[in-house]
């Protein structure tokens, strides 16, 4: 067995970058502390233990990859993971391996419900399917369910803040919605000064909580990237229902 390093929650783990879809991409330090207290909360909601079985083809250059490998290595479980992504493959390493969590994009499952062959008892052995890194269609929320067994389970989160909400593993999952906010995770839509709306009003996605990260490599974005309070800025636009508390990105 492997001895835990005796090494500071505070020191960085990683350095992860931001995918740059919207400018140049910025590094971001993730210490052990931020990386620890984002997947915990995630394994605590979503019921991971030693005996789950993780199949993906997903890169382990992003967060949502690398997840899984954090997941099944502080759990103890198992997991199957592939180099690239082929639909009829996936759905045999999951029959196979007896898989029960499948992690995937909503391209994924696009191509595993649009593929020939592919059938729902390959799936049988799944009891979670999350869903993330880009918005599920309600559409394909319906046609990715009925070909796993299971409504997907949609999360949301960024590289900056690690997991922070997620549909109930019990009980209703809203399409169009990525759920309520994990334990351990505060959230806020808040106007471009920094100050709370109400519910169902749209604004910016604010977070704050041990999995968020101290600051970019770079001070002066750090320094726009919090409100006071140390609230980071998500930069997405979303809206909280004032009947449940749900997010929905808008």
């Amino acid at each position: 067995s492997i001895e835990p390093a005796d090494v500071h929650g505070s020191a960085t783990a990683l350095l992860a970058f931001t995918s740059g879809t919207t400018g140049r991409p910025k590094g971001v330090p993730l210490s052990h502390a931020n990386l620890l207290s984002s997947i915990r909360s995630a394994m605590l909601a979503w019921r991971w233990t030693a005996d789950d079985v993780l199949v993906h083809a997903l890169p382990l250059s992003h967060q949502h990859g690398l997840g899984g490998v954090h997941a099944t290595l502080l759990a103890g479980s198992s997991a199957a993971i592939h180099a690239g992504f082929d639909a009829a493959r996936l759905a045999r390493a999951v029959a196979a391996e007896r898989a029960t969590v499948l992690f995937a994009v909503p391209a994924i499952n696009q191509r595993l419900v649009g593929t020939e062959g592919i059938g729902g008892s390959a799936f049988a052995s799944l009891r979670l399917a999350i869903s993330g890194s880009a918005p599920l269609s309600p559409a394909l929320f319906e046609r990715a369910g009925e070909l796993l067994g299971r409504e997907p389970l949609e999360r949301y989160g960024t590289s900056e803040s690690g997991l922070d909400t997620s549909n109930p593993y019990e009980g209703d999952r809203r399409p169009g919605s990525v759920g309520l906010p994990l334990p351990g995770v505060s959230m806020a839509i808040a106007n471009p000064d920094g100050m709370p709306l109400e519910p169902g009003s749209d604004g910016e996605i604010v977070f704050r909580g041990p999995q968020v990260f101290a600051g970019y490599t770079d001070d002066a974005e750090t320094a726009a990237a919090f409100h006071p309070g140390g609230w980071f800025r998500t930069g997405d636009i979303g809206r909280v229902d004032p009947a449940d508390g749900s997010l929905a990105i808008t």
